[in-house]
């Protein structure tokens, strides 16, 4: 045991543990370098309060001291001013004035601005009045000092009181308390502690990435492989890292551009601020995340490479022109092809993700990229929201554009690199009827509508919701990305341990039950206390919610609906998800048109709990009988008049996730039905083992060169 602990201090560690001792280090390098410039600029800025709040007591002293100049100073006398205010931290407060007439070696308070009922009847005697209350007296000085008593700790400032024959009769006391005297404006130590972890957080996270980039353009990419895979699933997951990053910044700024636009008066004073946010938000979100066909045409027309680099310049010619020009109309009218030239960069990734899968190779199957891909952009989301929150608040909306569009140049350089070969899918269209058919259905309709739509829903509560909530907290945009990195680290780290260390202890219908519960009681919470802490434990709760379904959707929506009709089954989750984010933008947008935010956010959470537990009632309610006979049941023959989209709702396990013995084992040959049970057997499997390359030849070139839909 000793020569094991000598020799891990003594040997560098290599490799994975090499990577992770630098990221630890670099961390905590940060980290600590953040933490002694904030204990300095904290100081700093607080030094500055206080002389700010030393200065108003002296100025209120006086002023109160000249008012009753010149007037008899006896018990039941009038103060002639109203009560002086405070502000902190978007609070007011009054202050406390007391008047005291010299007693012997004390002082008598004459009056107090206290309300009766807490007032002695009894006579009050100044006790611990130090040095500096006689040096106001005899000296006739303005001084501000600090003294305790029994109802707690003040900061006075003392003025003498002028006398009808013109001497000192007495004095004022301006009263603060203690706390209010050193807090700091807007919750600056809150946001700033998120801020500190963010920033550290993103840093390392970049040094990961871009170590991981330079590992993946100086190494050998595995030439055995086709083209689109060669990089492995590192060079798709730095591609998603990149778009995220870049696609992040724009959204997350519209709030905070929009507000600026309303107190610089570049918008009519009649038009409230929350309408206008509600309007880029949903412009944003439709040019995003709508337009499928569009896209597709698009893709279609041109190759999925050229679409990308097309898509990327427009989007950086667009950004820089709504940011040049200090127009909001301009901006607003921009947000919409902004949104669907940044949309691109993720529906190339679709595209990828769709033909790597079809390849027949276990390591690229279709969950396992869409997995890698979503690591990557919860980590690149985390770092824009540093950039886009810190750049903002510093240089305004230009850098953030400039930045946004340097980044989406090294997505197009990688995808040049990395993607050498991605033909468009060749997915069958999904028209409106047909889309609007399928929402129709008795559980699959209301398990797209109740399940995904949702999802959508609080993607937008992220993008749309947040950076509004936060900056009517008074916190940073930057403090955004801490609960960024919170989101992913319990969804992606904290669940995905918890469910690999449980294995098949949840079927779906179980999962989606808790996601509903959870996403529930998080809004609820936010709802009735709507602060900073708060809005810790809801994003906690949902992303445990939203980290439970491992993208298992679309199989257990596949199992649900006829095979026909399977081909389908990816556009209408996919149409349901994009519908979700685009009422999600609008529906937290209407939020900010109503100043009781915890009233309506109450009545959208009460909109949501309908919404997430109508698919769970469906199943509870729905009991079928289950046959004696446990084999599959047959698939019915088709009849025109039977619903295409409920083909498999009579069994009473459908939609469960795969035992071992489901799954096709090898050996079965050329029998191979998917990985899951009535998944559709793949355009590529021309009879060999499933994974098994079906080029006879050695020549790379040739296999790679097969675009075969």
């Amino acid at each position: 045991m000793r020569n094991f602990f000598l020799s891990s201090l003594t040997t560098p560690p290599r490799e994975n543990k090499s990577l992770a001792a630098q990221l630890g280090y670099c961390f905590v390098v940060i980290l600590i370098i953040l933490i002694v410039i904030s204990i300095t600029i904290t100081s700093a800025y607080t030094s500055v309060l206080e002389q700010d709040r030393s200065d108003a007591l002296q100025v209120t002293a006086v002023t109160s001291a000249l008012a009753i100049s010149h007037t008899a100073l006896q018990e039941g006398m009038k103060f002639p001013m109203p009560a002086s205010t405070y502000i902190i931290s978007g609070h007011i407060y009054a202050y406390k004035v007391n008047i005291y007439t010299k007693a012997g070696n004390s002082f008598l308070r004459v009056y107090t601005s206290t309300p009766a009922d807490t007032v002695s009847s009894n006579q009050y005697t100044l006790d611990g009045a130090g040095d500096e209350y006689r040096k106001a007296f005899e000296m006739q000085e303005v001084v501000v000092t600090a003294r305790s008593d029994k109802t707690g700790s003040y900061v006075a400032g003392v003025a003498p009181v002028i006398g009808v024959e013109g001497t000192v009769s007495g004095l004022v006391e301006v009263l603060m308390p203690e706390s209010d005297f050193h807090a700091a404006e807007h919750g600056l130590s809150l946001s700033w502690i998120f801020t500190m972890l963010s920033i550290a957080v993103a840093l390392s996270i970049v040094y990961f990435e871009i170590h991981k980039l330079l590992t993946i353009m100086l190494g050998q990419p595995d030439r055995q492989l086709p083209k689109i895979i060669r990089y492995g699933l590192s060079g798709c997951q730095s591609i998603s890292f990149f778009s995220a990053m870049a696609c992040s910044m724009p959204p997350l700024v519209i709030v905070s551009h929009i507000l600026s636009a309303s107190k610089s008066w570049d918008l009519p004073s009649n038009i409230p601020a929350g309408a206008v946010i509600l309007l880029g938000g949903f412009l944003f979100a439709a040019g995003f995340f709508g337009f499928s066909t569009l896209r597709m045409l698009f893709v279609r027309r041109f190759t999925t490479r050229i679409s990308l680099i097309i898509s990327i310049f427009a989007a950086f010619l667009l950004l820089l022109v709504s940011s040049a020009f200090s127009n909001t109309y301009l901006y607003l009218l921009l947000l919409l092809p902004t949104g669907f030239c940044l949309g691109m960069v993720f529906y190339f990734q679709r595209e990828y993700r769709i033909y790597a899968s079809r390849l027949g190779y276990d390591e690229f199957s279709e969950r396992v990229i869409h997995n890698t891909q979503y690591a990557g952009y919860l980590l690149g989301a985390c770092v824009g929201a540093v950039l886009s929150g810190i750049i903002f608040e510093r240089f305004g909306l230009l850098a953030v554009s400039v930045i946004c569009g340097s980044i989406l140049l090294i997505v197009g350089i990688q995808a040049l690199l990395f993607v050498q070969h991605c033909p468009p899918s060749s997915s069958p269209p999904l028209y409106l009827p047909n889309f609007l058919y399928a929402l129709t259905s008795k559980k699959s309709g209301t398990f797209v509508w109740s399940c995904v739509t949702t999802s959508g829903v609080q993607l937008a509560f992220y993008f749309v919701f947040l950076p509004f909530f936060l900056n009517s907290l008074g916190l940073s945009l930057a403090t955004i990305s801490f609960y960024f990195i919170l989101f992913s680290f319990v969804g992606s780290i904290l669940v995905k341990s918890f469910l690999k260390l449980f294995p098949n202890r949840l079927n779906m219908q179980g999962r989606i039950l808790i996601s509903a519960i959870l996403q529930v009681a998080g809004l609820l919470i936010l709802s009735f206390m709507p602060t900073a802490k708060t809005l810790v434990i809801t994003v906690i709760l949902m992303g445990v919610a939203l980290g439970l379904h491992e993208f298992r959707f679309l199989d257990f929506y596949k199992d649900m609906i006829r095979e026909d009709k399977q081909a389908l089954a990816r556009e209408i989750l996919e149409r349901g998800f994009a519908s979700g984010v685009i009422l999600g933008s609008a529906g937290y947008g209407v939020l900010f048109l109503f100043e009781n935010i915890q009233l309506s956010l109450l009545l959208f959470t009460l909109v949501m709990a309908v919404l997430l537990f109508a698919y769970p009632l469906i199943t509870l309610l729905y009991t079928p009988v289950r046959p004696n006979n446990p084999a599959a049941p047959q698939e019915p023959s088709y009849s025109g008049s039977e619903d295409p989209f409920a083909q498999y709702q009579e069994v009473s396990d459908y939609g469960n996730p795969p035992q071992q013995n489901d799954i096709t084992n090898p050996s079965a040959g050329n029998d191979y039905q998917g990985e899951y049970p009535g998944q559709e057997t793949p355009f590529y499997n021309e009879n060999r083992i499933y994974g098994q390359n079906r080029f006879n030849t050695n020549n790379p070139d040739e296999r790679e060169g097969d675009n075969r839909r």
